[in-house]
């Protein structure tokens, strides 16, 4: 999340790429960055049709694993395979908008189907109302 990123505690030198579909916030984020006095790494792109190339120690995949996989079955593992970082860091929502039904097992279920066969050490979070998967690529 690039607005997360005063409370981070990174390098000024830290270089933080972000992606999105809508250039309205793109350019925000480019905006905010040039605040930070960061450089503005901010991108239109489709990043299911094109993947990110850039190296990087870690990925974040905040609530769009399980959007990817109604717009295209079976993108997330080739996309995550795709991604050139060390750890992957994907959360999803472990509870539905109300708040009143867990979908704890069923994300669970998403990350299982996505993981399966890859040697890739995951370590869980339940964060509130996230469920976050760290992800060791190796």
């Amino acid at each position: 999340h690039p607005f997360g990123l005063p409370w981070m505690g990174l390098p000024l030198e830290t270089r933080y790429h972000a992606y999105d579909l809508h250039t309205p916030r793109i350019e925000l984020i480019n905006h905010f960055f040039k605040l930070l006095g960061r450089e503005p790494l901010a991108v239109v792109q489709d990043v299911l049709v094109s993947p990110p190339k850039v190296q990087a120690d870690v990925a974040l995949f905040f609530k769009e694993a399980h959007r990817f996989e109604q717009r295209q079955k079976g993108c997330n593992r080739p996309f995550f395979e795709a991604l050139n970082v060390r750890w992957l860091l994907v959360s999803l929502p472990a509870a539905d908008l109300s708040g009143h039904h867990s979908m704890i097992d069923r994300q669970r279920s998403l990350m299982d189907s996505i993981l399966i066969g890859l040697d890739w050490p995951v370590q869980e979070l339940l964060i509130g109302n996230e469920l976050v998967f760290c992800i060791r690529k190796t």
